[in-house]
């Protein structure tokens, strides 16, 4: 029953469920089709936050930069680097 409920039968069942329908009902699948990409609106809207909520929160359990070190600094610099190319690229 634990497998049930677990996310990776749920994720695989909504995809049989979501081919199923596509294939049974292409007129219902083609309705549902802005649902969808709302869907994957809102996901790509979390990930940036998400990501940087976790770096700072990394950050603040360490408490001071010098204790993160090189690496840290890096990994820093290389996400605001990539947050800006993606920001001003459009690549969002």
């Amino acid at each position: 029953m634990s497998f049930v409920k677990s996310l990776f039968f749920q994720i695989i069942v909504a995809v049989i469920i979501g081919i199923g329908v596509g294939i049974l009902w292409p007129d219902l699948g083609s309705l549902l089709q802005p649902l969808g990409t709302g869907f994957i609106k809102l996901i790509k809207m979390i990930i940036a936050p998400l990501i940087f909520m976790v770096i700072v929160t990394g950050i603040a359990k360490i408490g001071d930069l010098k204790s993160v070190g090189r690496i840290g600094f890096k990994a820093i610099l290389w996400f605001e680097v990539g947050d800006r190319f993606s920001g001003s690229g459009g690549w969002h």
